[in-house]
């Protein structure tokens, strides 16, 4: 049988989780330079909390501005390494399912993908997933043609 709707869209997902990934490492990067455009920031927060007589330094902005930089670092890695985790399960399935040699391995993984990803990052990977989704059940609902199940036919 021939499973060329399910390999074309397992590759559309997979170049979705790929442009994904990319994203999550440009936006560490961007967090990464960030830092030295902040540095007239921090200052300038510096100046106007120091006006006040509450004695705010320098370390004290830092102390607010790091856990933030810190946490869009590993928002954005976290991400991006995820992203690419699911590219890596769509091309193992997309190549169980070339010669239709295990679509129903290729349908678990595909679905199993999808739904932890999308519960994982709260629905930040649902229009990736859904490729995923859909190539899955097709691996289950298409059957190859003039096989019937035994139990069910008349001898």
């Amino acid at each position: 049988m021939n499973r060329t709707p399910e390999v074309i869209l397992g590759l559309i997902g997979i170049a979705s989780f790929i442009l994904i990934s990319l994203l999550g490492v440009v936006g560490t990067w961007l967090v990464y330079i960030a830092d030295d455009f902040l540095s007239p920031v921090k200052e300038f927060i510096v100046m106007i909390l120091s006006m006040d007589q509450g004695g705010y330094t320098d370390e004290d902005v830092t102390n607010v501005f790091f856990p933030i930089n810190l946490t869009f670092k590993m928002i954005f890695l976290s991400l991006g390494i995820m992203a690419f985790i699911q590219a890596v399960l769509g091309v193992i399935a997309v190549i169980a399912l070339k010669g239709n040699n295990h679509p129903v391995f290729a349908g678990v993984l595909l679905l199993i993908s999808a739904v932890v990803s999308g519960v994982i990052t709260y629905g930040i990977f649902l229009i990736a997933g859904v490729f995923y989704i859909i190539a899955g059940i097709m691996c289950f609902s298409r059957k190859p043609k003039g096989i019937t199940d035994s139990r069910f036919v008349k001898s």
